[in-house]
């Protein structure tokens, strides 16, 4: 077993930009990893930084590392008011020009 870097990103209903990006990490196997650490780490977020004294609920049923477009949804209060989505870290190096040889 591996552990995997990436984000979650937190994106508020109706807003295509995060309000919130988080790092996160989990193990490759079991798959349902992924979807456990994403939605802890949305949960912490909106206990403590965000929405404190209030009922949250997330839904992680969409998440799967197998299903690219899968997004979580975080609902206060019975309202959805944000999703989230999981992006894996790039794990492939970034080919960049050189700089002391003069070009791309």
């Amino acid at each position: 077993m591996t552990r995997v870097l990436g984000q979650v990103r937190i994106i508020p209903v109706g807003h295509a930009k995060p309000s919130e990006v988080r790092s996160i990490s989990w193990l490759d196997k079991p798959k349902s990893d992924m979807a456990r650490a994403a939605s802890k780490s949305v949960q912490d977020w909106a206990q403590f930084q965000q929405y404190r004294g209030h009922r949250i609920t997330v839904s992680k049923e969409n998440l799967h590392p197998d299903n690219p477009e899968g997004r979580g949804t975080l609902t206060v209060e019975g309202v959805d008011t944000h999703y989230f989505v999981v992006v894996p870290a790039s794990q492939q190096p970034v080919q960049a020009a050189s700089l002391f040889e003069g070009g791309l």
